[in-house]
């Protein structure tokens, strides 16, 4: 989703317990300055004092490049993670555990499970050294205030004058990765709360087709849309589409 059009987010990620010290009483846990480097959300934390740098990506899954994680004293889980991706169909990661993680400056994940990447040209590139998701933000709310370039964490509790029924239900995966329901030029459909991804909505081509005399295609690119972690997908054929409506919440965007 392209955050520059995002005036105000507010996710919940409420399962396993979590307690973070909260020092201002309206029970802001802190907040976390980000920025956006090539489309991707950048947020600070730190590990033994040092800080790293990593892309906020809620449709992602925790994971440090290796020469981070032996610098951060990771220790290993003795298992391996398989991840799906756009290249080789996928790819097998170590498990770890980092302790002692601190974003902002109150709130503290004692310990991180984490994949080992192996050290991408990519993450360098953008400066950072992995990808954080909504794994860590568990029984957290997490707000995106892209007017102040800033997440504010509230833990364990949603944020004050804010009820549960003001918010949009998530379905969430074993990975806390976020999904909700909205309608599409009157089509409802599941999608995938995704900050890593480009764009504010990724439609696939099978719902294009299959939906074909709702959904108006205005041009048509030949090329990748993505890079994954396992590597580069095929090229395929990329519409340029323009919907009726999007509709969530409630409230109808025209476009």
């Amino acid at each position: 989703m392209r955050l520059k059009n995002l005036l105000l987010l507010i996710l919940f990620f409420t399962t396993s317990s979590l307690f973070a010290q909260r020092t201002i009483t309206n029970r802001v846990c802190d907040t976390i300055p980000y920025e956006i480097i090539g489309e991707k959300l950048i947020i600070p934390f730190k590990v033994n004092e040092k800080e790293y740098k990593a892309i906020y990506d809620s449709g992602g899954q925790n994971g440090f490049i290796c020469s981070a994680a032996v610098e951060m004293k990771a220790r290993t889980k003795g298992g391996v993670r398989h991840v799906g991706g756009y290249g080789t169909g996928g790819m097998s990661f170590q498990e770890a555990v980092v302790d002692d993680v601190v974003f902002g400056g109150n709130y503290v994940l004692k310990t991180m499970d984490v994949m080992i990447f192996p050290d991408m040209a990519v993450m360098k590139s953008l400066g950072v050294v992995g990808i954080v998701t909504g794994q860590a933000f568990y029984n957290a709310v997490v707000t995106i205030d892209s007017k102040n370039k800033i997440l504010v964490i509230n833990s364990p509790y949603r944020p004050e004058k804010l009820k549960a029924t003001d918010g949009i239900k998530l379905e969430l995966s074993s990975v806390m990765q976020p999904k909700f329901d909205i309608n599409i030029s009157g089509v409802k459909q599941q999608i995938l709360f995704d900050t890593g991804a480009h764009g504010f909505i990724c439609l696939s081509k099978e719902f294009i087709e299959q939906h074909k005399d709702k959904i108006e295609i205005l041009e048509t690119g030949y090329g990748i849309d993505k890079i994954g972690i396992d590597g580069l997908p095929k090229p395929m054929d990329l519409p340029k589409v323009k919907i009726e409506s999007l509709d969530f919440a409630e409230k109808i965007q025209k476009h």
